[in-house]
């Protein structure tokens, strides 16, 4: 996440903006806002003044206004992800600005900003803030061809007039710079802001109290970058409750944000009275799976382990952390929680070694001259095994600890498409591989059964369809085309490793 500041710059009667033509990508010959990234160790007030100096000459201080998380998007791929502090600047009409190298300077009137080739989010965010100071938006924009479209734009949160969110923001930032902090600024960059990113998700679909979210994110770790580890969410709750009751917090929220922070940790296994609470605890969860190199370097640098050594502690902690979270949490957080895995592998020396072949079933069923074949989904993060996204496959699945053939093959049948099996029989065996796996495939036939066909595993299966042998939909699935090669030819098995 790109953190900048946009430099809402007017005339006292706030009736002219000032505006930049932009020479560079993104948004080359739009006018937009002036404005930058903060740098390193650079907090948002010192760098909206800076901004403003570098690229007009005018010297002054800025007033925050609200915060916009904007991602821009081109061909249905992230291409920019940015946290945009707004600050609003007021000059007299008549002071002196330079253009600089970032492009040509000028005033413009609210009144045309209809008929001007602006940023799209920038006079929405002009609009929000000047009416509901303190408020933060989401924003996305996706580029085609060569323009700019704003695509979403929402209020994300309630109204803050207080500016409680931003004191508290600060106040946490401010603590993991100075000298004094345990690990440096390094934590809040690499957990505070993930723990938030992920609260604010939850809390927004969970309808939680979202001030006490965000609150309750920014402070749950804060005893840690203070003191130390131990006792954590007991020494971050102490300073939770004297910093809140200090910027005039009420009594009865500062409770809520104390019992976020005292439950958040897993391992006191401190009961969760509230949303809010439990939201915190998988925000935190979470958090882990942006930031894995935070704990390889203390495994490697503080506990001295070898590199399996540490690969297995993370691994380990990392599915603790997935097990402990709700069902909602991981959902959103499973395709980091898959790359995190394979990343970090089983924990033996050579690769290779960790993947074994896994052992699937395969039901050809047949019915008046038809056969039963399902759609795979198109996204492969839904298509397990061997992938192949997108291609029409018998039913069938992973045979689990325990069941012979046909159990696997009747729960299967079962699960996916809703109909039981009343007799079976095994016709084939193969052997099925590509670069995502390695299967053995038990394949079967069925022509007896009771139900009707539905789809009960859409992430998995988008439709059902019956098929003559003559007239075979394709792509098929490799295992799928196997099969029914061995039923014409009346073939037990197909040798080879494809």
């Amino acid at each position: 996440m790109i953190k900048i500041v946009n430099l809402c710059v007017t005339d006292k009667e706030k009736k002219k903006f000032l505006f930049i033509k932009r020479n560079k990508a993104p948004f080359k010959d739009y006018l937009g806002m002036l404005g930058g990234k903060v740098e390193e160790n650079e907090n948002e007030d010192a760098a909206a003044s800076r901004e403003l100096f570098e690229e007009s000459g005018i010297d002054a201080a800025g007033e925050f206004l609200g915060l916009c998380h904007e991602k821009i998007i081109e061909n249905n791929w992230i291409i920019g992800e940015f946290d945009i502090y707004f600050y609003h600047f007021i000059v007299d009409e008549d002071t002196k600005f330079n253009s600089s190298h970032e492009g040509e300077i000028k005033w413009i009137l609210m009144n045309e900003f209809e008929t001007t080739k602006l940023i799209p989010s920038d006079p929405l965010m002009i609009e929000t803030f000047f009416n509901f100071q303190g408020s933060e938006v989401n924003s996305v924009i996706e580029k085609k061809g060569e323009e700019y479209f704003q695509e979403k734009f929402e209020n994300f949160k309630i109204d803050n007039k207080n500016g409680i969110i931003e004191k508290v923001r600060s106040f946490v930032e401010e603590e993991c710079k100075k000298p004094t902090s345990k690990y440096g600024y390094e934590p809040y960059l690499a957990h505070f802001v993930p723990v938030v990113k992920y609260a604010k998700i939850l809390g927004k679909n969970l309808n939680g109290d979202l001030e006490v979210i965000e609150i309750s994110a920014w402070l749950h770790d804060i005893g840690s970058i203070l003191y130390g580890r131990e006792n954590h969410h007991i020494t971050s709750c102490e300073i939770a409750e004297k910093k809140l009751k200090e910027f005039g917090y009420p009594t009865e929220k500062i409770e809520k944000v104390k019992h976020c922070i005292l439950a958040h940790r897993g391992s006191q296994n401190i009961s969760r009275q509230t949303i809010e609470a439990q939201i915190i605890a998988d925000a935190d969860g979470m958090s882990h799976f942006d930031n894995i190199g935070g704990p390889m370097k203390a495994a490697f640098v503080y506990e001295g382990l070898s590199q399996l050594e540490a690969n297995k502690t993370v691994r380990e902690k990392l599915i603790r952390s997935y097990n402990k979270l709700s069902p909602f949490a991981k959902e959103i957080i499973k395709p980091k929680y898959d790359a995190v895995m394979l990343l970090l592998g089983n924990n033996s020396e050579n690769p290779i070694e960790n993947k074994k072949p896994g052992v699937g079933v395969g039901v050809m069923i047949l019915k008046n001259g038809k056969v039963l074949l399902g759609k795979r989904h198109f996204d492969k993060e839904k298509a397990s095994g061997l992938k192949e996204v997108g291609s029409w496959t018998f039913p069938g699945g992973k045979l689990e600890y325990g069941e012979d053939f046909e159990e696997g093959a009747r729960r299967e049948t079962m699960e996916e498409c809703g109909i039981k099996l009343n007799n079976l029989k095994l016709i084939c065996v193969n052997n099925d591989m590509n670069e995502n796996a390695h299967f053995v495939t038990i394949g079967l036939f069925s022509d007896e059964f009771n139900g009707e066909v539905q789809v009960n595993e859409p992430d998995k299966i988008t439709e059902w369809k019956w098929f003559f042998l003559s007239d075979l939909p394709i792509p098929l699935f490799s295992p799928t085309k196997k099969m029914i090669e061995n039923y014409k030819q009346n073939r037990f098995y197909i040798g080879g490793k494809t």
